[in-house]
């Protein structure tokens, strides 16, 4: 090969490369271009409202883009936008008609760049580390131990709940309790029962497939599910086990259920159905419509009871979720930043090396890093007793690493991507399973979502090698 041929096939490869990353190459331009427009309002100290809303408003589109034409349903990519976005980025185009008071607050422009620049670094990364877009192949499954499962499960976390009341001492104390009490009554058997609820997660994705086929089950099922649901929710007065069991259940049913009957479309196109997009936008609003509500039913319920939790008023609700809640978790995460480093000083790492010292006990080593909720709720809540206060996963790594923080925002585009490369069953059911831990990494807690999803991670593992065909026969 002469020189001018060697110098053609080099061109010629080099435009075929291009070619076929031409979309990433878009991709990473367009989110480069919204990131640069967010550190500008930082930098430049921009806080005309139509400039900042102008880069939330783009910023949300460009992410939709990426989430509806270029990453398959459902993945933990699209769990931590969206539970992003609801936190952190709607607040800010509510503020000036709630009169929230986003833009005359001094961290503005530091919580708009962290914020939209780090999720756009979030993107360019998982774009770099993810699986080009392949289709959900469909599952084969035993029937047989496919109903074991779903009933040693179920069993399981019916005795989780029946350790709950034995150890509160009587269902009625365990109604009556506080949210504090019982926090307050946490220890090794709460905590054993935390894990026997997620790791049973998993089994609510396959629940669709288990009662379309055994459709006289639906009624004691039900029934258990009733027991389990309100036993969770009296005991830890959280609606994380219920939100995330509903989730499991609305992906099983969407995604698993098809590609279990393997559907003519279910090899095909499985993964970019409109309907079935649709479909699980559709269950997403059902879910939030119901944590938004648990949420106020459960500070209700406390003060006035039963009663008093029948009287919630849907626009109160949304308008306190705005101000400080599941559609608005800016406050925190602005009182944080105005923190550090004006009145407290950066943690340095101090939130991730910490997970280095779980395993050892505090009463060995009494003055052991807090974690970082904690601290953060004793700088801004201090009169709160046992209140802890995420910060966001943007405020999270600030307060540790300042603006040079949002380069953290890598490390989990690549996580999530690597999460998201896995296949077949294991991968179905990780996901199905895996919603809250998500959301609660992105709300800015670390150390127990990454434990939970370790949890949650194992029990798929296991229960897809328990009820898979590792022969690809056809389902019975």
């Amino acid at each position: 090969m002469n020189k001018g041929e060697e110098i053609g096939t080099t061109s010629w490869s080099l435009l075929n490369w291009l070619r076929l990353r031409r979309s990433t190459i878009w991709i990473l331009s367009l989110q480069a271009l919204v990131l640069h427009s967010s550190f500008a309002v930082w930098l430049l100290d921009i806080r005309d409202p139509l400039f900042v809303q102008g880069v939330y408003i783009a910023s949300m589109l460009a992410l939709a883009i990426y989430a509806l034409f270029y990453v398959p349903l459902p993945s933990f990519f699209h769990y931590f936008v969206a539970s992003y976005v609801l936190l952190f980025m709607l607040f800010p185009l509510a503020s000036p008609w709630l009169r929230l008071g986003f833009f005359s607050d001094e961290a503005m422009g530091t919580y708009t760049a962290m914020t939209v620049g780090g999720i756009h670094i979030y993107v360019c990364a998982y774009e770099l580390g993810r699986r080009r877009f392949e289709a959900m192949e469909s599952i084969q499954l035993q029937p047989t131990r496919l109903g074991i499962a779903v009933w040693s499960i179920l069993a399981l976390n019916l005795a989780a709940i029946a350790l709950v009341v034995l150890d509160a001492g009587s269902l009625a104390a365990l109604a009556s309790a506080s949210r504090v009490e019982r926090k307050l009554s946490f220890d090794r058997i709460s905590l054993l029962i935390v894990f026997i609820l997620n790791f049973g997660s998993v089994i609510y994705a396959l629940l669709p497939i288990y009662l379309q086929r055994k459709k006289w089950s639906a009624l004691p099922i039900g029934a258990a599910l009733v027991i389990v649901e309100i036993g969770a929710f009296l005991a830890f007065r959280a609606r994380s086990t219920m939100v995330n069991h509903m989730v499991a259940f609305a992906v099983g049913a969407v995604y698993l259920l098809p590609a279990y009957r393997q559907d003519p479309d279910a090899a095909a196109s499985i993964g970019r159905s409109w309907r079935r997009t649709l479909a699980l936008v559709a269950l997403g609003l059902v879910v939030l419509s119901s944590a938004i509500t648990l949420r106020f039913f459960r500070g209700t319920f406390e003060e006035a009871g039963l009663d008093g939790a029948s009287r919630l008023v849907v626009t109160e609700m949304v308008r306190r979720s705005f101000a400080n809640g599941d559609l608005g978790y800016t406050p925190n995460t602005l009182a944080v930043m105005s923190e550090v480093p004006r009145r407290r000083d950066y943690l340095y790492g101090q939130s991730y090396y910490r997970l280095l010292f779980i395993p050892i006990p505090r009463r060995i080593w009494p003055d052991k890093p807090e974690n970082t909720q904690r601290v953060v709720a004793k700088w801004i809540s201090p009169e709160l007793v046992e209140q802890t206060v995420p910060p966001g996963v943007q405020g999270d790594l600030y307060i540790n690493f300042g603006v040079w923080g949002t380069i953290g925002f890598a490390l989990y585009g690549f996580v999530f991507a690597w999460f998201d490369r896995q296949r077949g069953l294991f991968q179905g059911l990780l996901v199905a399973a895996g919603f809250m831990p998500t959301f609660h990494l992105a709300r800015g807690a670390l150390t127990n979502p990454l434990v939970l999803l370790a949890a949650i991670a194992a029990s798929a593992w296991a229960l897809a090698r328990y009820v898979g065909r590792s022969d690809g026969s056809p389902n019975a």
